[in-house]
């Protein structure tokens, strides 16, 4: 299994020109996730759980299923990102 992109850290600290700080904190992944979570809110389709949570799929609760979306959105962004 390869590494999950996680699009580096959100918000680093530079002193200067490649000099970083710190590196502590939430990932871009993260970052993006969050930002998604309005978007996700309302949507939650039968027809996709049992897509993403297998035969377990009547067991998922609704905080499950929108942070699954969010984390979603989040590596379509950075894939999205990524092309450029």
């Amino acid at each position: 299994m390869s590494a999950r992109d996680d699009g580096g850290r959100a918000f680093p600290l530079y002193r200067g020109p490649g000099d970083i700080l710190n590196t502590s904190g939430m990932t871009l992944r993260d970052w993006f996730a969050g930002q998604a979570l309005p978007l996700c809110t309302g949507v939650a389709h039968t027809f996709e759980l049992s897509d993403w949570f297998g035969p377990h799929a009547s067991n998922i609760t609704r905080a499950q299923i929108i942070a699954k979306q969010a984390s979603d959105i989040a590596d379509a962004m950075l894939a999205e990102r990524s092309k450029r």
